[in-house]
């Protein structure tokens, strides 16, 4: 089996293990929705926050599936083939754009859980104390993700270049 064929089996294992991973944690929001309607009675519930979370989470996940699952088929065209050559052909600029989306599907679906958590420790403390660090420090992780995520998804190049750079190679 030649290097593309391999990456390309490997690009699609990793779509689907998004989508099944993106799937098991839907049963999540209801339990969320459910938790925070006990805790704080149905004036102040957000229906339309976490609905809208919801879809916007499946809408962006099964989108890089789908994505990540095209790139799979594009990668087995266009890349030569490497009969007798143990290197792969695969530059560092597409992994680089390839563990972004995966940082982009993981933050996408850890984020309604991240605003959920900062959400209710807002309701729940009247002041600013330690109640908010935690909530706070975990949607702060959630977006830096985001942030990596994009960053190395739009501008592989320059990632890769402060990569040489950092092992001495530039």
């Amino acid at each position: 089996m030649s290097t593309k064929e391999v990456t390309a089996i490997s690009l699609k294992i990793l779509a689907i293990w998004l989508l099944v991973n993106l799937f098991f944690t839907l049963p999540k929001f209801a339990f969320w929705a459910f938790q925070l309607k006990q805790s704080f009675g149905i004036e102040i519930y957000p229906h339309n926050l976490f609905i809208g979370m919801t879809v916007v989470t499946v809408l962006f996940g099964t989108l890089a599936c789908y994505l990540l699952f095209r790139v799979s088929n594009s990668v087995l065209r266009s890349l030569n083939s490497d009969e007798g050559n143990t290197r792969g052909n695969l530059s560092e600029e597409f992994i680089l754009q390839i563990a972004g989306v995966f940082f982009l599907v993981s933050a996408l679906i850890a984020l309604p859980e991240s605003i959920r958590t900062l959400y209710h420790a807002n309701v729940v403390s009247d002041q600013i104390p330690v109640w908010l660090l935690a909530p706070a420090a975990g949607f702060l992780g959630v977006m830096i993700k985001l942030i990596v995520g994009a960053g190395m998804v739009f501008g592989a190049g320059k990632c890769s270049f402060y990569l040489k750079k950092l092992r001495g190679r530039a």
